[in-house]
């Protein structure tokens, strides 16, 4: 760049942080006009000052969006000048109609409404932009699934991995209807982001082409104060604004991804799939697109493997967005669960079992985490999906399960369902179930279930029956019950079981385990 050109960058720069000087002493009071709207309580309304102050006090280095705008102008500037150079190729036609997928700023289109400054009080306040700063890929909508893949720089690089796992087995007739969006989820870290865009380019340039893979980065004006923040959970400062990031990098994907689509996958950059996922996942929703879930785990992990409907986005990105640095995401999205289907007369049990009606969980789990080297510097992550690693040898046949029961801690029922551990429930009452749900209905010859086990020898079920339904009836049918803690029925021949049940008859003071459950297929 020519000095000229160096010399009115500054002075415009220099502009600009005037004007902001300006701006944000004129509009102090606004702001606070615009937060009480927002906030309801004392305590968020108090923050909400607090960062307000924060910001006023570091006002240099909320600079940042507009070297981050001067920054991006200047990649503008520097395109078109290569588009100039190239113009007289012989190929110049293919270089231009790729530059356009290319979009840097986004030039002047109008985000989506799902992710307008309407919900994000922070946003309506400072007036910023959640437009992605970066762009690849064709920018399509309309597509039935939208995988979210945020992505930081970590000491290790597990994201073409993890695509190669996701894009390269996947075919051509189960990706149609998919998209990937890779989200570079790094404010000021430009050159990372390119060299993002790069690997994937030289890679999965078909994939760009033909809108099965988006590559975005994000605009630092949309990002909240992630410096001096109130301590929660006691975790020091490094770890605090780590996790608050994560939560807001995670509101823009969903916010982006919103307008995509009908069905949103939350992944991350360091997870497998395994094999068929998407037809898994299609045959499953296909099969209970009419039902109330709010979301449905593929992974017993964390975040990882959730799937929302679309429409369910906007109301979680609002939610997250209040309280970011208050909890992990995956602590906000169960406060979000209890916060919508309990209430302040209701029981504990009958709050418990609206939640798990709320989540179903299909086993095996779809996905697998392989990271090690978490985003945040010193931490040493090992966490791996145990529902995984059973996905092909497990005997039982895929399934989507639900217990309205009162789980123990994390005993839950994949993991007697795929044997890697004990279903345990506590506080067992009359009609209280489990519900095995075949992904696709199938014939089979019995079924064996086992409660009590050395963890609670005497921790059988005292009164309950098994039950099945056909694929062609919606009630369930008897089969046999319960005697001394075990059960053993053999289904009807020549029928295609849809789904099974395990209903309590009667109410019992003990606890109960279920330390086997077999489903013996022709």
């Amino acid at each position: 760049m020519s000095k000229f050109s160096c010399s009115m960058l500054t002075k415009l720069l220099s502009l600009l942080l005037c004007f902001l000087s300006i701006w944000v002493i004129k509009h102090l009071w606004a702001e606070r006009t615009c937060s009480d709207r927002y906030f309801s309580d004392q305590k968020a309304v108090e923050t909400y000052y607090q960062n307000t102050i924060w910001r006023l006090k570091n006002l240099a280095k909320e600079s940042i969006s507009t070297v981050a705008l001067l920054h991006s102008q200047q990649l503008q500037i520097e395109a078109m000048s290569q588009d100039i150079k190239l113009i007289k190729s012989p190929n110049s036609q293919d270089i231009l109609k790729r530059r356009k997928q290319d979009c840097y700023t986004c030039g002047g289109a109008s985000p989506p409404t799902e992710y307008n400054s309407e919900y994000t009080p922070y946003l309506f306040a400072s007036n910023m932009d959640m437009t992605p700063l970066r762009r690849v890929g064709l920018g399509k909508s309309g597509y039935k699934l939208v995988f979210g893949i945020p992505t930081v720089q970590r000491g290790e690089d597990y994201l073409l991995h993890t695509l190669s796992s996701l894009l390269d087995p996947a075919g051509i007739p189960e990706r149609r209807g998919a998209l990937f969006i890779v989200f570079v989820a790094e404010i000021m870290n430009f050159s990372y982001c390119q060299r993002i865009i790069d690997d994937i380019e030289s890679r999965y340039d078909k994939e760009l082409s033909n809108g099965v893979l988006e590559v975005i980065c994000p605009n630092p004006s949309s990002y909240p104060p992630l410096g001096h923040l109130p301590q929660t959970l006691s975790d020091p400062e490094d770890r605090l604004n780590w996790r608050a990031k994560q939560v807001v990098d995670f509101s823009f994907l969903m916010s982006y991804a919103a307008s995509k689509g009908e069905y949103y996958i939350q992944l991350e950059d360091d997870v497998i799939g395994a094999r068929g996922y998407i037809q898994h996942i299609q045959g499953y929703i296909d099969s209970h697109s009419e039902e109330p879930w709010l979301f449905i785990n593929f992974s017993l992990l964390g975040f990882i493997g959730k799937l929302f409907r679309t429409q369910d986005l906007t109301p979680f990105v609002h939610y997250i967005l209040l309280f970011y640095y208050r909890q992990p995401v995956d602590w906000l999205l169960a406060s979000y669960q209890k916060d919508i289907y309990c209430y302040y007369s209701q029981s504990e049990y009958e709050c418990q079992s609206a939640i798990a009606s709320s989540a179903p969980l299909f086993v095996p789990s779809l996905f697998q985490h392989i990271g090690t080297t978490s985003s945040l510097k010193g931490k040493v992550q090992e966490l791996t999906d145990t529902g995984f690693t059973n996905f092909i040898a497990s005997s039982n046949p895929p399934a989507y399960l639900s217990a309205v029961m009162k789980t123990h801690e994390s005993n839950l029922l994949s993991k007697v369902y795929l044997k890697q551990g004990y279903f345990w429930a506590m506080d067992v009452q009359l009609f209280d179930y489990v519900v095995i749900s075949l992904l696709e209905p199938q014939e089979l010859l019995s079924i064996q279930v086992v409660t009590g086990g050395e963890a609670g020898r005497n921790d059988i079920l005292v009164s309950g029956q098994v039950e099945y339904c056909t694929d062609e009836a919606e009630d369930f049918y008897f089969m046999c019950i319960f005697v001394n803690g075990k059960a053993d029925c053999k289904f009807p021949e020549l029928t295609l079981i849809a789904s099974i049940r395990i209903l309590v008859t009667k109410a019992q003071a003990q606890w109960l385990i279920i330390s086997e459950l077999k489903l013996n297929t022709l």
